[in-house]
Formats: C-alpha cells, structure tokens, sequence
C-alpha cells in the first residue's frame, strides 16, 4: 500500500503542483503539497498519530527523510520533558 501511494505521488510530479491537498482514494489516502521553511532536525518535536501514516518529504532537496515506530518517539518525547 505504502509503495503504490509513493509511487502514485511521485507520478503526480507534486513539485510541479500548486499547495493544497490532492486526494488519492478520498479522504483515506491523500497527500499535502507544502511550502515552508525546513528547521534541524534535533529542533523538532515528534508527531504522534495513532490513526494513520505520516509521511515527510522534502522536494527536490537532499534533506533525509526517516520514520520509526510510535513507540521510538513515545520514548524520545519522555526523554525530552
């Protein structure tokens, strides 16, 4: 699933696209074209969903990309408070 939703992104060439929101399957499989400012990486708070998968990209950079189990950054949030 993961890999059919990246390739589908990436055949939609989303540096080329408007920001907004563009649908896959509805609202159960869609993607965000954004603009912003990137900031370091051990400045970043983690982001929790218990209800779905999100992924990050940085278009047309070099910056990486990475993800691991809820539980990794359940523990990192606790070592940091």
């Amino acid at each position: 699933m993961i890999r059919r939703t990246l390739q589908t992104i990436q055949q939609h060439n989303p540096q080329t696209l408007a920001a907004g929101k563009y649908e896959i399957q509805g609202e159960a499989i869609f993607f965000n074209v954004m603009e912003g400012e990137t900031r370091d990486i051990n400045a970043q708070q983690p982001e929790f969903h218990h209800q779905y998968i999100d992924i990050h990209l940085g278009a047309g950079s070099d910056l990486p990309a990475g993800a691991a189990p809820p539980n990794v950054y359940a523990r990192r949030a606790v070592a940091a408070a």
